[in-house]
């Protein structure tokens, strides 16, 4: 379900934890062009001090994401100290049909570096010592970045096999929404809304490329662990 900008008038109260994180569990049902097409269940959990693990697990229901029994399960170990997020172990598996994806990084601390397996090969990369997140973390970075009244946010995901920057603006007019910020003339809308009744955590997502269908992703349970 593998993310800004923020500016939050009289919510000082919601926002007294937010350098806190707590487990949960989430579903989402994702909709593409008008129609529910999947499911997304997200869990949180903590494994010990300041070592989390959080895992998205996509499934196909209808339509064709059915059909080809489109199934995507995502899982990042984090730690989380000084209010900062740093992935130590990423894995993503997707089945659809004939074709099988499989992407994973582990952080080697003993040489600073991430060993990256993608595509049947492996590889590094040198992070040199920035702080650096999965594309499935960037939702909980947002997050944490809204919940402490940030403006502009720079996150810096490891992809394939070289870290991207993702630039993200926040704005809180009647509700609290991050803008993903693209660069030249992409045609591509990113927004993510947020709850800061519940760490300003996202309750939907949508996302429009030109002229493909609109994908939105929006919450439909959820419980703290």
């Amino acid at each position: 379900m593998k993310l800004i900008l923020l500016i939050i008038f009289g919510l000082s109260a919601n926002l007294s934890d937010a350098n806190e994180i707590q487990p949960f569990e989430a579903t989402y049902e994702i909709i593409r062009g008008g129609k529910v097409t999947g499911k997304q269940t997200t869990v949180l959990e903590q494994i010990s001090d300041n070592h989390w693990s959080i895992k998205d697990t996509i499934i196909g229901t209808s339509g064709m994401a059915s059909l080809i029994g489109f199934k995507r399960i995502e899982t990042t170990e984090f730690e989380y100290i000084n209010n900062d997020l740093m992935a130590t172990h990423h894995q993503m598996k997707q089945k659809a049909a004939f074709s099988n994806r499989e992407y994973t990084f582990t952080w080697l601390p003993e040489k600073s570096i991430y060993s990256i397996i993608y595509k049947d090969q492996t590889d590094q990369f040198d992070p040199q010592g920035k702080a650096i997140i999965s594309a499935q973390l960037m939702p909980m970075a947002l997050a944490l970045a809204a919940c402490k009244q940030q403006y502009d946010v720079e996150l810096l995901v490891l992809k394939n096999k070289m870290a991207k920057p993702y630039q993200f603006q926040i704005s809180n007019t009647e509700k609290l929404i991050a803008e993903r910020k693209y660069s030249g003339e992409q045609s591509k809308i990113s927004k993510t809304w947020l709850d800061p009744e519940r760490q300003c955590l996202p309750i939907e997502q949508s996302h429009q490329d030109g002229n493909e269908p609109n994908i939105i992703t929006k919450l439909i349970d959820f419980k703290w662990l």
